[in-house]
């Protein structure tokens, strides 16, 4: 009974490598993409938290009541 292997190293030739190197690809880019993605939502959330506090009301001199 021969039973072949299948998908084992070298025996598609040299497509095996080809797979290979596409799921290296596929996850590099993966990789990347989260990386990226993860750079923009902390540039945002640091653009949002700069914005809140500009947008705190400042106290009135005018209401200011010292207290002996």
């Amino acid at each position: 009974m021969d039973i072949s292997p299948i998908l084992a190293h070298g025996s598609l030739g040299g497509y095996d490598e080809l797979i290979y190197l596409g799921i290296a690809v596929i996850f590099l880019v993966m990789v990347a993409s989260s990386w990226v993605q993860a750079r923009a939502d902390q540039e945002e959330e640091e653009r949002l938290q700069a914005l809140q506090l500009t947008n705190e009301p400042k106290a009135n001199q005018d209401e200011h009541v010292d207290l002996e």
